[in-house]
Order: C-alpha cells, then sequence, then structure tokens
C-alpha cells in the first residue's frame, strides 16, 4: 500500500472505505491452504484451520493483539514448522489467542465495497463459520477532519493506524493509490551497504547496520 500523508495526498476521502490497520502477519486462504506474503505454507493446528472455508479465497491478517510485542510473538509464531512426520504440534495454546483479519475476498465478484458486503454476508449466513476469522470492519468518512479524528481514536486504543480502500477498486495485487496506509510511524525502505560486530554481550553477533536510503525524501 502507499502512503497517505494529510497535507500531500489529494484525495477525496469519501471516495474510499476506512479501516483501522493491524500490525499483524500477512496471509491468503486459497480455500485449503494458509500461505504467507512470500509463498511459504503457514503450519497453522488442524483444529485452527478446521472450519474455513472450502470454496472462498480470503486475504488478511493473522494477530494477536495490539500490545507490545504482539507483532514479535505472531511472526514467530507463523514460521514454526511442523517436523518431517508431521506429528508435532506448533503451539496450539498460542493459536488458540489468533485472529485471521479479513480485509479482502480475492473470489467475491464486483468492486471492493460490494466484496466487502460479499464478506459480511458470508460471515452472517456461515459459509464463513471458523470462530478464529472475523471480518475487519470498513467504514465511509466524508472529510479529513473525520479521517483525522478516527486516527486518533485508533492511536488511543494502541492501534497502528488506518487503511484506505477506495470503494470503487477491484481486487489486484501490487501497490497502488487505490489502497493507501496511514501510519502513526512512516516506513522507509534502505539498502544495507554494511555493518559492524556487536560488543560485549552482543558479541559474535551483529552489532548495527549502515544502510543506504532509497527514498530521495528521507
Amino acid at each position: 500500500a502507499k502512503v497517505y500523508e494529510p497535507n500531500k495526498t489529494n484525495i477525496k476521502i469519501s471516495d474510499y472505505l476506512v479501516s483501522e490497520k493491524f500490525d499483524g502477519v500477512r496471509a491468503f486462504w486459497d480455500g485449503k491452504n494458509l500461505w504467507s506474503r512470500g509463498g511459504e505454507n503457514i503450519s497453522a493446528p488442524s483444529w485452527f484451520l478446521q472450519d474455513f472455508p472450502n470454496n472462498i479465497k480470503l486475504d488478511g491478517e493473522l494477530w494477536l493483539g495490539r500490545n507490545s510485542g504482539d507483532f514479535e510473538k505472531i511472526s514467530a509464531l507463523t514460521r514454526q514448522k511442523k517436523d518431517t512426520n508431521n506429528s508435532k504440534k506448533i503451539n496450539e495454546n498460542s493459536w488458540k489467542n489468533v485472529k485471521f483479519l479479513i480485509f479482502e475476498c480475492p473470489s467475491c465478484d464486483g468492486d471492493f465495497l460490494a466484496r466487502y458486503n460479499t464478506l459480511l454476508k458470508l460471515k452472517q449466513n456461515g459459509k464463513i463459520k471458523s470462530t478464529y476469522i472475523e471480518i475487519i470492519p470498513q467504514i465511509k468518512l466524508n472529510s479529513q477532519s473525520e479521517l483525522l479524528a478516527k486516527f486518533d481514536e485508533v492511536k488511543k486504543i494502541g492501534g497502528e493506524g488506518l487503511m484506505l480502500h477506495k470503494a470503487n477498486s477491484l481486487y489486484h495485487s501490487g501497490r497502488s493509490s487505490d489502497l493507501l496506509k496511514f501510519k502513526i510511524w512512516r516506513e522507509s525502505i534502505a539498502e544495507v551497504i554494511g555493518y559492524k560486530d556487536g560488543k560485549g554481550k552482543y558479541n559474535g553477533k551483529v552489532g548495527s547496520l549502515k544502510v543506504r536510503w532509497k527514498n530521495p525524501d528521507t
């Protein structure tokens, strides 16, 4: 997603649906398996996946909560793998607290608003029945002042920021102005060009990185 900047990004707020941005691990359900953004299979317990829909593709975030350290926990959990005989259970107690928060339905027809409404209906009529799957609420705002007020509301509960998704957009991958993120901290991209060895308790580890910023305005 591209970055929304209140004083730079020129859009009509009412053209977008707005939701909280959750700090989780991106995941894709293809109707049979759960995949990471990088195409790695996520080894979730069978009981976690047993009520996931067989014929509906879902795009969302695996999420533990808004507390400090929750992202690191869910990131580590989703990287764990079962052993070769497939008998090892992957931290089942930890998975009981995970939610799969859905913001997209690639297999649903229509624009984003239509796909969102379809998701709500699928959840309501039980076709998406897993208690671990939740549909991220999307709301319509009419002005930047309303957007800033919502941003402040999310910050107060420990949220990461907001997502703005153009209501009439079709599903596609890659960055575009159809999907914007409005975060408390802005991300930047850098190339690692060197490092220094760690000292003391960090002996034998990387102490610091030397980077070259990719963003010209950083």
